[in-house]
């Protein structure tokens, strides 16, 4: 699975300074009403979907690990806005 940022972060928006780049992490509500977390690599694969954002965490940190490259984590809200999260920032 190749992930693909919603149409927003595509577009050209001066208050925008970053979108998400290959190789990034993006955390993305989904399941029934978002009930659930799933993660991606940027041009890249999903990693899974998982039943909180605990365990989501824990996975993109055990990835990030497990390839010696910690990218840049991103909250996708389920209306298409991203923010960077920062609880990846050492």
């Amino acid at each position: 699975m190749v992930i693909r940022l919603s149409r927003r972060a595509h577009e050209f928006d001066d208050d925008l300074e970053e979108i998400p780049n290959d190789g990034d992490y993006v955390k993305t509500p989904c399941g029934p009403l978002g009930s659930k977390t799933c993660v991606g690599i940027v041009g890249d694969r999903g990693l899974g979907q998982f039943d909180t954002e605990d365990e989501a965490d824990a996975k993109i940190r055990s990835n990030m690990k497990w390839h010696n490259w910690y990218s840049t984590v991103w909250n996708e809200s389920d209306h298409g806005n991203l923010s960077v999260d920062t609880s990846f920032r050492s």
